[in-house]
């Protein structure tokens, strides 16, 4: 009897291990999406003189230089502004 028990533990703990052994999960690759523009347009509250920053980089990462404009803000100023990704 004792040796049926014991078969019994070892049965057990045999499955234990064998069902906690873990298949290779698959890699699943996240494509990132590459921006390549970015435009930010800072309106003032008197909705006049709107200003435009815009970065563009068509080729991505690495290759040419991206384009980068910019504008001068006026000070003690309050502007609204509004952001475009691309």
């Amino acid at each position: 009897m004792k040796f049926l028990s014991n078969f019994y533990i070892v049965l057990f703990f045999g499955l234990f291990i064998l069902a906690s052994c873990n298949k290779e999960t698959p890699v699943i690759e996240n494509e990132e999406e590459v921006i390549v523009g970015l435009s930010l347009e800072l309106t003032p509250e008197n909705g006049v003189d709107r200003k435009v920053f815009s970065f563009i980089d068509l080729d991505g990462d690495g290759g040419e230089d991206p384009t980068i404009l910019g504008a001068t803000l006026e000070a003690n100023t309050t502007y609204i502004a509004s952001i475009n990704v691309s």
